[in-house]
């Protein structure tokens, strides 16, 4: 009778100078020693990796998501995952321009959801712009003093707290101002826009309910 066969695990190492990080992650871990996905393993735990590199563990963490996230939409296994008990696994992970780049091509044929951009409401403005404001890009507004850019952005800021069930992306704001232009009338021009937003929306909603209810009401008649 023979004896069964062990299974050998094959642990695929791969260069860190193949992977797109960023510069500083990168230049980080090959001045300690770490140039392979395998050196990056066999290290064992976030505390010594943060020890190697002369860091904060939350430092350390970032790093390692960086690659794990690469790794994982290349199909490939992730490398240490850490304790899950360590404080520092809370801080959001490093987000890098080739990770939002990947997310908007595997997004891309994704549902309605996913694709979704705020809206302007105005009509032109949207075609211009593909079906209005993308997310995840840098969309720089210009003209001439008075053009009413501010006023757009106070629009686009309303726009983008839109329920998704109306069309919106239900997101989140947040503004720097650099030339005082949101003082407190800014606030009197948000909140009236904000009204102007609901009472366009309750009107919407009333119109289609009233189509709606004729077109039902012609079906009924014989």
């Amino acid at each position: 009778m023979q004896g069964a066969k062990r299974k050998r695990s094959v642990v695929v190492s791969i260069s860190l100078q193949s992977l797109p990080l960023r510069p500083s992650t990168l230049t980080a871990l090959l001045r300690s020693g770490v140039s392979t996905t395998g050196d990056l393993g066999s290290i064992g735990s976030i505390a010594t990796l943060a020890e190697d590199l002369g860091c904060s563990a939350a430092q350390a963490v970032e790093y390692v998501d960086e690659i794990n996230e690469i790794l994982e939409t290349s199909g490939m296994p992730q490398v240490l995952a850490g304790d899950e008990n360590d404080s520092s696994r809370g801080h959001a992970p490093a987000t890098t321009a080739a990770s939002l780049l990947r997310s908007k091509l595997t997004n891309h044929s994704g549902t309605a959801q996913q694709n979704r951009q705020i809206v302007s409401f105005s009509q032109s403005l949207d075609v211009l712009l593909g079906g209005g404001v993308a997310l995840a890009e840098l969309t720089e507004i210009v003209g001439r003093p008075g053009s009413g850019k501010t006023q757009l952005t106070m629009q686009l800021c309303v726009d983008a707290r839109l329920p998704s069930k109306y069309g919106g992306v239900e997101g989140s704001v947040v503004v720097i101002d650099a030339e005082g232009s949101w003082s407190c009338s800014g606030m009197d021009r948000l909140w009236d826009m904000s009204v102007a937003l609901v009472d366009h929306l309750r009107g919407s909603a009333a119109r289609r309910v009233a189509a709606k209810n004729a077109m039902e009401g012609r079906a009924d008649v014989p």
